[in-house]
């Protein structure tokens, strides 16, 4: 029995095509998630510079008290631009999650009552059973993925 090679290809390449999209999502959240944290800790830094201008007492009597209202400003600057740059990554974050979760419950249910649409017939089970063992000797991946496969490769050949 040889099978329908460019079928099964193309069955392989979208479920290669979907693992690749959510290793993408994946490291996407992650680099987010890093540029976070290293917004965070210039936030912290930022006001432990401008705290420590304040707490100088003796500054006062080398540099202009307007040179130093304008260095506290432009750290206050600094900190709020770099805290509209966090919520921003944080919504963008918000996001990607919803749209990396899987499909909304109401496509899950469509997919439901497209798999449980109908069972395969004889002919399909036959076809089936030939499928598998023709994919035993050269399928490289796993059982369920085989079956799977063998299961789509049935019912879409009449």
């Amino acid at each position: 029995m040889k099978l329908n090679s460019s079928l099964v290809k193309q069955l392989i390449k979208e479920a290669i095509a979907d693992r690749i999209k959510m290793i993408d999502e994946a490291g996407d959240i992650a680099a987010l998630e890093a540029k976070i944290r290293k917004v965070e800790e210039d936030i912290k830094d930022a006001m432990a510079v401008k705290a420590s201008l304040t707490s100088m007492e003796g500054l006062k009597y080398y540099v202009n008290p307007e040179i130093i209202s304008d260095m506290m400003d432009d750290m206050e600057a600094s900190i709020k631009e770099l805290q509209t740059k966090k919520k921003d990554l944080e919504d963008q974050k918000k996001a990607m999650d919803k749209n990396s979760k899987g499909p909304k419950k109401s496509e899950k249910k469509e997919d439901k009552k497209e798999v449980n649409e109908r069972k395969l017939t004889t002919k399909e089970k036959n076809k089936k059973e030939k499928v598998v063992k023709s994919m035993k000797k050269d399928f490289g991946g796993s059982k369920s993925d085989m079956y799977a496969i063998a299961t789509s490769v049935a019912k879409k050949s009449k």
